[in-house]
């Protein structure tokens, strides 16, 4: 059986999907208290998804980094963006030195959405096109951090069997 976690980092909230053999099978939202520190937060982060790595004995990691550019819903501005890079370093860092006996992959987000839409649209497909999303995680997402994570995953894996096949 193949186990893959895919992870939307952020500093406010992250995103984490487990698939099996192709197919998301659990979604979690890491959200820490607004009255940690910046690091404690990462910290805190990084915990909570070392809480769903040990249900596997051999899983691959698959990790949205950034591209360091900003995005427009930042108007340009970069809001966060440092603590944003902090996160993913960390929790990217972290993954890659303990690596669980699996592969850990770094897809930039642009690479991952290009052609996707707008994270609306996203997030209105996956509830389309993902029943586990739509029944058990949509409500209780709202910024799409769930949405993304099963999103990247889908992705990794479908670029995945396309590099095996050429």
């Amino acid at each position: 059986m193949t186990h893959l976690i895919s992870i939307d980092p952020s500093i406010t909230c992250t995103g984490v999907a487990e698939f099996d053999d192709g197919e998301p099978v659990a979604a979690h939202r890491i959200v820490p208290s607004d009255s940690l520190g910046t690091i404690a937060k990462i910290d805190w982060t990084i915990a909570q998804i070392e809480l769903i790595v040990p249900r596997f004995s051999i899983c691959d990691f698959v990790i949205e980094i950034t591209s360091g550019k900003t995005s427009s819903r930042h108007k340009g501005g970069g809001a966060g963006l440092g603590t944003y890079g902090m996160a993913v370093g960390h929790i990217a860092r972290h993954l890659i030195l303990t690596q669980h006996e699996g592969r850990v992959t770094q897809v930039y987000e642009n690479d991952w959405t290009r052609g996707r839409g707008s994270k609306d649209k996203r997030i209105a497909h996956l509830k389309y096109t993902c029943p586990l999303y739509a029944r058990q995680y949509a409500h209780m997402d709202p910024g799409g951090d769930i949405a993304d994570a099963i999103g990247l995953g889908e992705w990794h894996m479908m670029n995945t069997r396309l590099e095996a096949t050429a």
